[in-house]
């Protein structure tokens, strides 16, 4: 009776000793991991994510990530991985309470700052995104896009409410080629020369501080 009773008391005390552990990723295999904890290495297991429904979410811990082992009753056959804890050899990648930051191994940052309203991102990389319905972005002050070779915009008809300045040749460095109609509203400023291959029809008066010039040559009093 006492022997049954003392190997009922040391199997609860090993079950829980057993039941939460810290270790580390030893290999990745699909959908679960292998954790090792101490001499332990368990078979293959599922680690807890955000979501797993109708929406999921994916983003698996790699080798040498530290990790929580939670083994109910004690076995770990049963255990789930809790990714993950910071380390010395992966230490968090900022500090403080107002940044939230995001670093992939390829170099790639994704960052917020709420204490100067700061959304951040270098990415290492191309972007794409693909929306089935319409899509707005929407600047309280000033909207900036910078391209080092070229900048192209694709659309049956492209409307433009505002004045237009424009800096550049047409046709060269710092210029604005179209491949579609272009409806404006508003002033067009061009800084630079504006060369037309092809006729150009104006609905309105020429005003010209300068002379107007055709294939003859300098025609300052032409009739129109």
């Amino acid at each position: 009776m006492m022997q049954d009773l003392e190997y009922r008391i040391a199997e609860l005390e090993r079950r829980m000793l057993g039941m939460i552990r810290i270790g580390t990723i030893k290999e990745l295999i699909g959908d679960r991991v292998i954790v090792k904890a101490g001499d332990l290495v368990t078979a293959p297991l599922p680690w807890v994510t955000r979501r797993a429904g109708k929406d999921r979410d994916f983003w698996a811990p790699e080798p040498g990530e530290q990790v929580l082992l939670v083994c109910p009753c004690g076995d770990p056959a049963l255990g789930v991985v809790i990714p993950a804890i910071y380390w010395d050899d992966f230490p968090a990648p900022a500090s403080g309470s107002n940044i939230r930051r995001t670093v992939y191994s390829d170099g790639t940052t994704i960052e917020y700052d709420r204490k100067i309203h700061k959304l951040s991102g270098l990415i290492k990389g191309d972007v794409d995104l693909a929306v089935d319905n319409n899509a707005s972005v929407k600047a309280g002050n000033k909207a900036i896009i910078e391209a080092a070779n070229g900048a192209d915009i694709i659309a049956p008809i492209i409307n433009l409410a505002g004045n237009v300045s424009q800096t550049g040749n047409d046709g060269g460095q710092g210029s604005e080629i179209k491949k579609a109609n272009t409806v404006q509203t508003g002033k067009f400023i061009l800084n630079g020369a504006f060369i037309v291959n092809g006729p150009f029809t104006v609905n309105d008066n020429i005003t010209a501080t300068g002379s107007i010039i055709d294939g003859g040559g300098n025609s300052p009093n032409h009739a129109h």
